[in-house]
């Protein structure tokens, strides 16, 4: 199985691995942690994604393609960045079991997928005011 440790710019970070046959090369859990250039470089790669997502949510017709109203994005475009760094530290803390282990997910997804999570809070707490 392969993955991509969720850089885009700096070396190991904007790598793909190999589970089986990188495991002594790919970036420990400990390495993460306490290298911030690490860090910044995942981050970097979630706000160029949060980029291309924009222009494509610009291209099409938002309502239309998806039963989501344009309102619901401008949402997450509020919130998409708050902690994001907090929130990757605290997905890497969760996943590793002991600091020499190697990384074995994209990093990239950990803020991704707690952003999903308090888009759909938000949304459950505006339905409630109305």
């Amino acid at each position: 199985i392969k993955f991509w440790a969720g850089g885009i710019e700096k070396e190991p970070v904007n790598k793909v691995f190999d589970k089986e046959k990188d495991y002594k090369t790919t970036p420990k859990y400990k390495e993460f942690l306490e290298n911030e250039e690490f860090k910044k470089d995942v981050l970097n790669g979630i706000k160029n994604f949060y980029k291309l997502l924009d222009k494509f949510v610009e291209s099409i017709n938002f309502e239309n393609v998806f039963p989501i109203e344009k309102d619901t994005y401008q949402i997450f475009k509020n919130i998409r960045e708050e902690n994001l760094k907090e929130i990757l530290e605290k997905g890497i803390k969760a996943f590793k079991r002991k600091d020499d282990d190697a990384i074995e997910d994209p990093l990239f997804f950990y803020p991704l997928i707690e952003k999903l999570n308090d888009l759909a809070y938000e949304i459950y707490e505006q339905s409630n005011e109305q």
